[in-house]
């Protein structure tokens, strides 16, 4: 099987996109790893020679086209984009905020803020 490139957004450690990242990389594939803080991306991941890490905010336009920029420059093309970032808000129905339940769902569904 030829060896894809793949960008997985919030490869924080501990998280299931570093996760994903590191048994995509064993697995010989190309992995341009991001996270808001690059410095949190494991070890395990961020000093493997297929992987490329990249600062990204997903509700960041500027920080988006940036990223896109970069995998475009590093003349590999993407195969796979693995949109793992996203944000969580747990409250009664009762309780909600309404203008920070809709950021959540703009992070989650559209990616924007």
């Amino acid at each position: 099987m030829p060896s894809e490139t793949v960008l997985v957004t919030n490869c924080s450690a501990g998280g299931i996109g570093a996760a994903t990242a590191l048994a995509l990389a064993q697995r010989r594939h190309h992995v341009f790893t991001t996270a808001r803080s690059i410095q949190k991306i494991p070890a395990d991941l961020s000093g493997l020679s297929n992987v490329t890490l990249i600062p990204l905010d997903v509700t960041s336009s500027e920080s988006v086209a940036a990223a896109a920029q970069t995998v475009a420059a590093s003349g590999r093309g993407l195969d796979v984009l693995v949109n793992n970032a996203g944000v969580d808000y747990a409250m009664l129905v009762l309780d909600v905020d309404i203008s920070r339940a809709k950021k959540v769902y703009e992070v989650n569904i559209f990616n924007t803020e």
